[in-house]
């Protein structure tokens, strides 16, 4: 039985809520939790775990001028029902050391929350990985890092949400798992699905919102955005996905900039990025999204689906797809296949450059590296020395990373060169391997898939990411 109760994490909650002035204070003091040398690792000093914040100390002052700027709201009640269908998740997905909305027997999100009792008029649904505290769990909402959108702030400070249901408990994988609910109404017990049913104002619910969304170093667990209750999300998309495909082939494929992978341009799909998904789906790529015909009725909806077939075989894990806001297109990278193999039987994987860094004592470049459920994940970061940077593969599971910078001696230049390996507790190859330099930020990710279904050419649709 976890030491945080549901109750705790309400109170925290309500603290937010009703002072948020106040609760800026609380966040501003762990500004000094950050690492000097680099402002995106995170000192937890009651666990004394670190870890990596991905828009770093920004997203925590982001927070701390968005609650300074917010008025004061009423605080919330707690609901057994709502809190039952919360703990059933946190129950069936920790011990299991799953993630997501959906149950492990295939239960949707939908069909959960109405399990004891119907919510009204709309409901939304924050999920979180590893806090081990309420003040974590709430802090966590409330920065929201990584979701430019923070969706997960914005409803934990949505006016209209009079109603919450929470579960707390342990998880197999991230120690800790919370599963928040929020809603305007909620009737204890009764049948027949949420959305108001005939109470509602809207008339027959038509115009309620499901939204659910999940933080942490977990994946994400994805949104649904405005549903009928008579129709479900997840209904719309699974129809999207299985609706003929047009077929795109290779011939839109473009090299991008420095040759190393190809990316495919999706048409305008004039649709948020919660109405799209990108599926693997027998050796090829299938995107699909969900045009409303009237306002939020998704009742009423066009469905689209494009085929991608690729010369070439590739996995999931190594696809970054980019939504891009301004357009409503999908940009879709896929590394190359074939890498250059060196003379000492190294694999070369990836290039590219980090610029010196001004005031930098570092000597070398830094290199951190995490785990999660699908990827071990190297995150890279410069020196005070402008650096090439070659990736390699060696021996089947290990990355070395070579650097080199040239430094002025009496004598003439001189080329300084730093390896660092890293061996991992599996076996990959080169297309198992995807490089990103980020330019913008001045750093770079190296991502090693884990092996998975991805592996397997008869395995189901594999879900792809669109960030």
């Amino acid at each position: 039985m976890s030491a945080v109760s549901e109750l705790s994490i309400l109170n925290e909650i309500n603290a937010a809520r009703t002072n948020p002035s106040g609760y800026a204070a609380k966040i501003e003091q762990r500004l000094s939790n950050f690492s000097l040398e680099d402002p995106h690792i995170y000192h937890d000093k009651i666990s004394g775990s670190y870890r990596r914040i991905q828009e770093g100390k920004a997203a925590y002052e982001n927070a701390i001028r968005f609650l300074r700027g917010t008025q004061a709201l009423s605080g919330l009640q707690l609901s057994g029902g709502l809190s039952h269908s919360c703990k059933d998740l946190v129950d069936d997905n920790g011990p299991q050391g799953l993630t997501g909305t959906a149950e492990s027997n295939g239960t949707t999100a939908s069909a959960r929350l109405v399990r004891y009792g119907e919510w009204q008029s709309k409901i939304a649904e924050n999920i979180c990985y590893g806090p081990h505290s309420a003040e974590e769990v709430v802090i966590n909402f409330i920065v929201d890092d990584g979701d430019s959108t923070r969706t997960q702030r914005l409803t934990v400070f949505e006016p209209d949400y009079k109603i919450v249901g929470i579960g707390f408990g342990t998880h197999a994988k991230y120690k800790h798992m919370c599963c928040v609910a929020f809603t305007v109404g909620y009737v204890e017990g009764a049948k027949g699905g949420g959305g108001g049913g005939s109470s509602s104002s809207s008339g027959s619910g038509s115009g309620s919102v499901f939204t659910t969304r999940t933080t942490s170093t977990a994946p994400s667990a994805g949104s649904y955005q405005p549903v009928s209750p008579r129709r479900s999300a997840e209904d719309l998309h699974q129809q999207a996905r299985s609706t003929p495909p047009k077929e795109v082939t290779h011939s839109n494929l473009e090299e991008n900039t420095d040759g190393s992978a190809f990316e495919v341009k999706s048409q305008r799909l004039n649709v948020p990025k919660s109405n799209v998904t990108l599926v693997k789906r027998a050796g090829m790529l299938h995107l699909s999204w969900v045009t409303p015909v009237r306002g939020v009725d998704l009742e009423s909806s066009v469905i689209n689906h494009v085929q991608y077939n690729l010369p070439f075989k590739f996995k999931a894990s190594t696809v970054r797809a980019r939504y891009i806001p301004e357009t409503t297109e999908v940009v879709i990278t896929i590394p190359k296949p074939g890498r250059a193999v060196s003379s000492d039987g190294e694999t070369v994987v990836g290039n590219f450059t980090l610029s010196a860094v001004s005031g930098s004592t570092a000597t070398k470049i830094n290199i951190d590296a995490e785990e999660n459920l699908e990827n071990y994940v190297l995150d890279i970061t410069p020196s005070k020395w402008q650096e090439r940077v070659t990736v390699k593969l060696k021996g089947g599971n290990t990355v070395v990373v070579e650097a080199e910078h040239d430094v002025s001696e009496p004598g003439g230049d001189k080329t300084i060169t730093s390896i660092q390996k890293l061996t991992l507790p599996v076996t990959f190859g080169p297309e198992d391997v995807v490089v990103m330099p980020d330019g913008a930020r001045n750093k770079a990710v190296i991502k090693v898939a884990k092996p998975s279904a991805d592996d397997d050419p008869f395995a189901g649709d594999i879900n792809i990411a669109i960030f």
